[in-house]
């Protein structure tokens, strides 16, 4: 009975201590929020109307706003990636043409590849909504960038987070934790064969 006890505490702490590894991943952007009330941490090319503004947030006091007339704004940010990896790329965007006609895009993107993540062009507006977008790393750093104009309205975008989808080493030493106790709990199970001392179950 102690056997089984010690055993299916094994299991359940592996089974635990996989799951918050994956949960705690680092979000690999750095001011994704734009709480520091600047573009810190970012690069504004040809942003003449693109700032940060403390009204319109989806989260948190600040968000990216996007008010340009013509093409030619990009906000990006380069971050350490590992070749062959899969990222998730979430994000929060929302758009509004001020009740007019939209003249509207917005295009986020990667040097990773040639083809655009998202590509939105005279939409209908919509409040904030959760996009997420997924790519594989192609260098040991990746340019993200969000480009767009929008006349005569405005576009937000908050709360921006980048993430490993690999598996952390720790995850994988944590299930074959969890799957060697499983497999010893099922050898102690009374059957017509002879039980696996516990001595005998190798993690």
């Amino acid at each position: 009975m102690f056997q089984h006890r010690v055993l299916r505490l094994l299991l359940s702490t592996a089974m635990f201590c996989s799951v918050g590894v994956g949960v705690a991943r680092a979000n690999l952007m750095f001011n994704g929020g734009f709480e520091s009330g600047n573009f810190t941490d970012w690069t504004l090319t040809h942003g003449q109307y693109t700032y940060v503004t403390s009204g319109g947030a989806y989260d948190g006091i600040y968000a990216y706003f996007n008010g340009e007339y013509a093409p030619g704004s990009t906000l990006s940010q380069t971050v350490d990636t590992t070749i062959g990896d899969s990222y998730v790329l979430t994000y929060w965007l929302a758009e509004s043409s001020y009740g007019s006609s939209p003249g509207y895009s917005f295009t986020v993107a990667t040097d990773a590849s040639v083809t655009p993540l998202l590509v939105l062009s005279n939409t209908a507006d919509f409040a904030y909504t959760m996009f997420t977008e997924e790519f594989q790393a192609t260098n040991i750093t990746t340019m993200i960038s969000f480009s767009g104009y929008n006349l005569p309205g405005g576009t937000n975008m908050d709360d921006v987070s980048l993430v490993d989808a690999a598996p952390e080493p720790g995850t994988w030493g944590f299930m074959a934790l969890g799957v060697g106790a499983l497999l010893c709990l099922r050898s102690l199970r009374p059957s017509a064969r002879k039980p696996v001392p516990i001595e005998e179950c190798k993690f």
